[in-house]
């Protein structure tokens, strides 16, 4: 049987090693853009439409600001790395799907459409 003071240090070590793995999870932010996809959708006499997917996790959560701001920021690198620059970008939709229930919480695919004046 645990002493009090047993537990109180495995729930400290518990604790410490999940925002270890969180902090590791938010420090391979550059390296979760491999996880994005970036697809041309439709062209129109004014405009490129494109679909740009990221997802929404526990290092992302779907309703952050901070973790929408770092999709952003990958979709801008998406962008740049298709010599899409100095254009007026509109994203005309954001839809989030629940995918699963993961070991910390509840992942998301989030869809969006974007536009980008010729």
């Amino acid at each position: 049987m645990q002493t009090l003071h047993e537990f109180n240090r495995l729930g400290a070590l518990k604790n410490i090693l999940l925002i270890c793995i969180l902090c590791t999870l938010q420090a391979c932010a550059s390296l979760d853009f491999g996880a994005t996809k970036f697809q041309p959708l439709k062209t129109d006499a004014n405009a490129n439409y494109f679909t740009f997917t990221a997802y929404g996790d526990a290092a992302y959560p779907e309703n952050s600001n901070e973790a929408e701001q770092i999709r952003i920021e990958w979709l801008n690198r998406w962008l740049s790395e298709n010599n899409i620059t100095n254009k007026n970008l509109t994203i005309v939709s954001r839809s989030a799907v629940k995918k699963q229930v993961g070991l910390f919480g509840i992942i998301y695919d989030i869809y969006y459409v974007v536009k980008v004046d010729k």
